[in-house]
């Protein structure tokens, strides 16, 4: 599973900031409503993230921007609606609803200049959620952390914990020394494009899993005209393509590059026979039709005026489509 953790830095108004550094605070933050809205993946702030803005000063209020907006000459949003934007995204799934509510920690280590040199808070929240994303990805639940600076793409994080306040669900062994390198991105665009669709491909994922690997070919978030049929994914999992990571590849490939309509070559009729004349299998107006997997398996599916419907998997000689 992937999950995603917005750094409270990222969120702190630029107060004394030029008209340029508003603007992109502003972008930054109806991109990040917009996509927490769109996307069913684990979109996270920590606690105390409203609580650092507000002793930061960095908590944007309505008289102040609405004098900022009238001085840059910004007219395209209100200060109501930022105030009502920022409102939602501090109203986000914590990162200790997952099951670790705090970490106790020493000697943590961040290979990263322009994280270690912000204000005094903004860091330590930032170790103290390193840490969690930490032992979160070594319990196999990859975090990546959004941030904004100068950084590079992934920094290297260790540190020896001490205790833990967690679920009982949450098996994890201390004292000891955690290590591990966590993904860091700047915008959505990055993250989306980083993403492995095949990790994504979990329970109630399966069509994020689809559209994150759309946007990696097309740059594009939009959702197309499918969908799963009902007997989908109980013939995927017979055959693995629920759990067995390479065959999950090729499953999302396969269904990807039929919703782009791309390697047409390994797309071929449904048909009612086994001879080459034998007329396509219909449903109504609706039309079937077959695409490779690989030379063992095969996606069928409907093609219909609403969009694609993928109905299941199949192994090389079944020509068997769920009506």
């Amino acid at each position: 599973m992937t999950g995603l953790i917005i750094d409270p830095f990222s969120l702190a108004y630029p107060a004394n900031g030029s008209k340029e550094e508003l603007e992109e605070y502003i972008n930054m933050l109806l991109e990040l409503d917009q996509y927490t809205q769109e996307s069913s993946l684990d979109i996270l702030i920590s606690n105390n993230t409203s609580d650092i803005l507000v002793l930061e000063n960095n908590f944007p209020y309505w008289d102040e921007l609405k004098s900022v907006f009238e001085r840059h000459g910004i007219n395209y949003i209100q200060p109501s609606d930022l105030i009502t934007t920022i409102g939602r995204i501090l109203k986000l799934k914590k990162i200790e609803d997952l099951g670790i509510n705090d970490v106790l920690y020493s000697y943590l280590t961040l290979e990263e200049d322009s994280i270690c040199s912000r204000p005094r808070n903004y860091l330590e929240e930032f170790k103290r959620i390193a840490m969690i994303a930490c032992i979160y990805t070594i319990l196999e639940y990859n975090q990546f952390i959004f941030s904004k600076g100068d950084f590079e793409e992934s920094i290297f994080v260790s540190g020896d914990l001490i205790d833990i306040e967690k679920e009982e669900h949450i098996s994890i062994e201390i004292p000891r020394n955690y290590s591990c390198i966590i993904p860091l991105v700047k915008n959505f665009e990055e993250f989306f494009f980083r993403v492995n669709p095949v990790e994504v491909w979990t329970e109630k994922l399966y069509e994020e899993a689809i559209k994150i690997s759309i946007f990696q070919r097309t740059g594009s978030y939009e959702d197309a005209n499918w969908k799963f049929g009902h007997s989908f994914f109980r013939s995927a999992q017979d055959k693995g393509f629920l759990s067995e990571g390479i065959k999950i590849k090729r499953l999302i490939r396969s269904i990807v590059d039929t919703i782009l309509r791309e390697n047409l070559s390994e797309t071929h009729w449904l048909r009612a026979g086994q001879g080459a004349n034998e007329p396509q299998v219909t449903r109504g107006n609706d039309r079937a039709w077959r695409k490779d997997i690989d030379r063992e398996y095969h996606l069928h599916y409907w093609e219909t005026e609403d969009g694609i419907e993928f109905a299941s998997v199949v192994v090389h000689n079944d020509m068997s489509i769920p009506a």
